[in-house]
């Protein structure tokens, strides 16, 4: 819509916005980064009330240590990592959260179990204090 002018402006994420970049270049020539949000982890990952009491366990055994299988999957998704966060590591989300509720969007429904699992993008600095979306 950008490129047909029906539209001035798109908000497209930093991961779909490098993808593209690699496998259909031609889908983003003539068109620029203008601005970024703020830096701010990713969401937790979340599962239903019906998940497994062992199910937390097992996500953080698998995805903070994962095997070759896993690593290669992560790959083409751009994910070099994931990282533990307490609460205090998502007190940025709960900041952006009372901003878009001061401007009138409504929140969502509020998971069950939160993980506190976020994804580090590859590209970006691994340290306890990156947050996602650092590309």
């Amino acid at each position: 819509m950008v490129r047909s002018g029906a539209a001035a402006i798109a908000a497209i994420d930093c991961v779909t916005w490098a993808c593209l970049c690699d496998v259909d270049p031609e889908a983003v020539t003539g068109l620029a980064v203008r601005g970024t949000t703020a830096c701010a982890p990713g969401l937790p990952l979340i599962a239903g009330r019906f998940a497994p009491d062992r199910c937390p366990a097992r996500l953080h055994q698998a995805l903070l240590a994962p095997g070759p299988a896993l690593r290669a999957a992560m790959a083409p998704l751009r994910i070099a990592a994931f990282q533990y966060r307490d609460a205090a590591g998502h007190a940025g989300i709960d900041g952006l959260e009372a901003e878009a509720r001061r401007l009138g969007y409504r929140a969502g429904l509020t998971p069950l179990r939160i993980f506190r699992i976020v994804v580090i993008p590859d590209g970006a600095n691994h340290n306890a204090d990156n947050h996602n979306g650092d590309i």
